[in-house]
Protein backbone atom coordinates (compact mmCIF):
# COMPACT_ATOMS: atom_id res chain seq x y z
CA UNK A 1 0.00 0.00 0.00
CA UNK A 2 2.65 2.90 1.19
CA UNK A 3 5.10 1.59 -2.04
CA UNK A 4 2.32 2.42 -4.39
CA UNK A 5 0.61 4.82 -2.39
CA UNK A 6 -3.29 3.25 -2.53
CA UNK A 7 -5.30 2.44 0.57
CA UNK A 8 -6.52 -1.12 1.60
CA UNK A 9 -9.78 -0.57 0.32
CA UNK A 10 -8.65 0.26 -3.03
CA UNK A 11 -6.88 -3.22 -3.76
CA UNK A 12 -8.68 -6.05 -5.54
CA UNK A 13 -8.00 -9.90 -5.50
CA UNK A 14 -5.30 -11.38 -5.00
CA UNK A 15 -4.21 -14.98 -2.78
CA UNK A 16 -5.92 -15.20 0.71
CA UNK A 17 -2.39 -15.20 2.28
CA UNK A 18 -1.65 -11.58 0.88
CA UNK A 19 -3.50 -10.16 3.65
CA UNK A 20 -1.77 -12.71 6.51
CA UNK A 21 1.50 -13.35 5.08
CA UNK A 22 4.26 -11.65 7.78
CA UNK A 23 7.78 -11.59 5.94
CA UNK A 24 10.85 -9.70 7.12
CA UNK A 25 13.05 -7.78 4.76
CA UNK A 26 16.70 -6.64 5.67
CA UNK A 27 17.72 -4.18 2.95
CA UNK A 28 19.75 -1.11 2.82
CA UNK A 29 20.12 1.75 0.54
CA UNK A 30 23.67 2.33 -0.34
CA UNK A 31 22.90 6.39 -0.07
CA UNK A 32 20.61 8.34 1.33
CA UNK A 33 17.38 8.13 -0.37
CA UNK A 34 14.07 10.29 -1.12
CA UNK A 35 10.59 8.58 0.12
CA UNK A 36 9.70 8.29 -3.23
CA UNK A 37 13.42 7.03 -4.15
CA UNK A 38 12.38 4.05 -0.81
CA UNK A 39 9.25 3.39 -2.73
CA UNK A 40 10.60 3.04 -5.87
CA UNK A 41 12.79 0.58 -4.55
CA UNK A 42 10.23 -1.33 -2.65
CA UNK A 43 7.67 -1.64 -5.85
CA UNK A 44 10.87 -3.48 -7.63
CA UNK A 45 11.25 -5.54 -4.46
CA UNK A 46 7.47 -6.94 -4.73
CA UNK A 47 8.07 -7.45 -8.77
CA UNK A 48 11.31 -9.17 -8.69
CA UNK A 49 10.68 -11.29 -5.45
CA UNK A 50 7.23 -11.84 -4.89
CA UNK A 51 6.15 -11.55 -8.79
CA UNK A 52 3.52 -9.33 -8.47
CA UNK A 53 1.40 -7.48 -10.96
CA UNK A 54 -1.44 -5.34 -10.69
CA UNK A 55 -3.86 -3.76 -13.04
CA UNK A 56 -5.99 -0.63 -12.96
CA UNK A 57 -9.55 -0.76 -12.97
CA UNK A 58 -12.04 1.98 -13.08
CA UNK A 59 -15.62 1.89 -11.56
CA UNK A 60 -18.27 3.36 -10.01
CA UNK A 61 -18.13 4.16 -6.02
CA UNK A 62 -18.78 6.82 -2.96
CA UNK A 63 -15.94 9.09 -2.61
CA UNK A 64 -15.42 12.16 -0.89
CA UNK A 65 -14.78 16.00 -2.25
CA UNK A 66 -12.38 18.42 -0.30
CA UNK A 67 -13.24 21.76 -0.88
CA UNK A 68 -12.36 25.34 1.03
CA UNK A 69 -15.51 25.29 3.37
CA UNK A 70 -17.68 28.71 2.94
CA UNK A 71 -16.31 30.57 5.57
CA UNK A 72 -12.55 31.23 4.01
CA UNK A 73 -9.66 27.95 5.00
CA UNK A 74 -7.15 28.96 7.99
CA UNK A 75 -4.37 27.17 7.24
CA UNK A 76 -0.97 28.75 7.84
CA UNK A 77 1.49 28.55 4.75
CA UNK A 78 4.77 26.65 5.43
CA UNK A 79 7.83 29.21 6.25
CA UNK A 80 10.63 27.96 3.81
CA UNK A 81 13.85 26.80 5.75
CA UNK A 82 12.40 26.09 8.69
CA UNK A 83 11.80 22.43 8.82
CA UNK A 84 11.49 21.74 4.84
CA UNK A 85 11.04 17.82 5.04
CA UNK A 86 7.56 16.84 4.16
CA UNK A 87 6.21 14.90 7.13
CA UNK A 88 2.75 13.82 8.78
CA UNK A 89 2.11 11.71 12.16
CA UNK A 90 -0.82 10.76 14.38
CA UNK A 91 -0.85 10.27 17.97
CA UNK A 92 -4.48 9.16 20.05
CA UNK A 93 -5.57 8.77 23.78
CA UNK A 94 -6.95 6.21 25.26
CA UNK A 95 -10.27 8.18 24.52
CA UNK A 96 -9.91 6.93 20.85
CA UNK A 97 -8.92 10.84 19.81
CA UNK A 98 -6.45 11.66 17.53
CA UNK A 99 -3.59 14.34 17.04
CA UNK A 100 -2.42 14.54 13.23
CA UNK A 101 0.52 16.98 12.80
CA UNK A 102 1.85 17.66 8.75
CA UNK A 103 4.31 19.81 8.08
CA UNK A 104 5.71 21.67 4.49
CA UNK A 105 2.61 19.52 3.31
CA UNK A 106 0.22 19.61 -0.12
CA UNK A 107 -3.05 18.97 -0.38
CA UNK A 108 -1.89 15.48 -2.33
CA UNK A 109 -0.36 14.25 1.26
CA UNK A 110 -3.73 15.19 3.22
CA UNK A 111 -6.13 13.86 0.71
CA UNK A 112 -4.23 10.33 1.41
CA UNK A 113 -4.69 10.99 4.89
CA UNK A 114 -8.32 11.52 4.40
CA UNK A 115 -8.47 8.35 2.49
CA UNK A 116 -6.79 6.23 4.90
CA UNK A 117 -8.98 7.57 7.67
CA UNK A 118 -12.67 7.35 5.90
CA UNK A 119 -12.00 4.67 4.35
CA UNK A 120 -12.95 6.48 0.59
CA UNK A 121 -10.96 7.68 -2.12
CA UNK A 122 -11.12 11.99 -1.74
CA UNK A 123 -10.38 13.95 -4.62
CA UNK A 124 -8.75 17.33 -3.34
CA UNK A 125 -10.72 20.36 -4.94
CA UNK A 126 -9.58 23.21 -2.75
CA UNK A 127 -7.55 24.61 -5.58
CA UNK A 128 -4.65 25.15 -2.94
CA UNK A 129 -1.39 24.63 -4.25
CA UNK A 130 0.89 25.89 -1.53
CA UNK A 131 2.46 23.89 1.11
CA UNK A 132 1.48 24.28 4.94
CA UNK A 133 1.78 23.68 8.70
CA UNK A 134 -1.15 22.28 10.44
CA UNK A 135 -2.86 19.84 13.34
CA UNK A 136 -6.32 18.34 13.16
CA UNK A 137 -7.83 17.43 16.80
CA UNK A 138 -10.44 14.76 15.86
CA UNK A 139 -12.50 11.36 16.47
CA UNK A 140 -11.60 8.63 13.58
CA UNK A 141 -13.71 7.09 11.72
CA UNK A 142 -11.31 4.11 11.62
CA UNK A 143 -10.03 1.96 14.54
CA UNK A 144 -6.33 2.99 14.22
CA UNK A 145 -5.20 -0.27 15.56
CA UNK A 146 -7.08 -2.19 12.69
CA UNK A 147 -7.83 0.08 10.12
CA UNK A 148 -10.12 -2.34 8.40
CA UNK A 149 -12.90 -2.29 10.98
CA UNK A 150 -14.79 1.58 11.51
CA UNK A 151 -15.05 2.68 15.04
CA UNK A 152 -18.73 2.55 16.10
CA UNK A 153 -20.82 5.79 15.71
CA UNK A 154 -22.27 6.06 19.22
CA UNK A 155 -18.72 6.41 20.90
CA UNK A 156 -18.19 9.55 23.17
CA UNK A 157 -15.82 11.04 21.72
CA UNK A 158 -14.59 14.73 23.24
CA UNK A 159 -13.19 15.87 19.90
CA UNK A 160 -15.70 16.22 16.93
CA UNK A 161 -15.52 13.67 14.08
CA UNK A 162 -12.87 14.27 11.27
CA UNK A 163 -16.10 16.43 9.02
CA UNK A 164 -16.83 18.72 11.71
CA UNK A 165 -12.79 18.74 12.60
CA UNK A 166 -12.11 20.18 8.98
CA UNK A 167 -14.13 23.10 9.08
CA UNK A 168 -14.03 24.22 12.36
CA UNK A 169 -10.25 23.49 12.44
CA UNK A 170 -8.81 23.94 9.18
CA UNK A 171 -11.70 25.46 6.92
CA UNK A 172 -12.03 22.80 4.75
CA UNK A 173 -15.24 20.57 4.00
CA UNK A 174 -15.30 17.29 2.82
CA UNK A 175 -19.11 16.22 1.14
CA UNK A 176 -20.28 12.87 -0.13
CA UNK A 177 -20.81 12.15 -3.50
CA UNK A 178 -20.47 9.07 -6.17
CA UNK A 179 -18.59 8.71 -8.95
CA UNK A 180 -15.63 7.03 -10.85
CA UNK A 181 -13.41 5.69 -8.53
CA UNK A 182 -9.91 3.86 -9.50
CA UNK A 183 -9.09 0.38 -7.82
CA UNK A 184 -5.78 -2.00 -8.34
CA UNK A 185 -6.38 -5.55 -9.20
CA UNK A 186 -3.68 -7.85 -8.44
CA UNK A 187 -3.54 -10.34 -11.28
CA UNK A 188 -0.06 -12.08 -10.07
CA UNK A 189 1.50 -13.02 -6.43
CA UNK A 190 3.94 -15.75 -5.15
CA UNK A 191 5.52 -16.69 -1.67
CA UNK A 192 9.04 -15.49 -2.62
CA UNK A 193 11.88 -17.77 -1.62
CA UNK A 194 14.15 -17.59 1.59
CA UNK A 195 17.57 -16.17 0.15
Amino acid sequence: MRAYNIADWQILGGPSWMDSGKYDIDARPDHPVSGDDLHAMVRSLLTYRFKLTMRRETQEGSLYVLSVDQAGTHIKTHEPGVNDQETHGATGDSYGNRHATFNNAGMSLLVFFLAEETGRDVIDKTGLGDRYDFTLDYAPMRNPIDVGTYVAPDLEHSQGGIFAALRQQLGLSLQAQRGMVQRFRVTGLEKPSEN
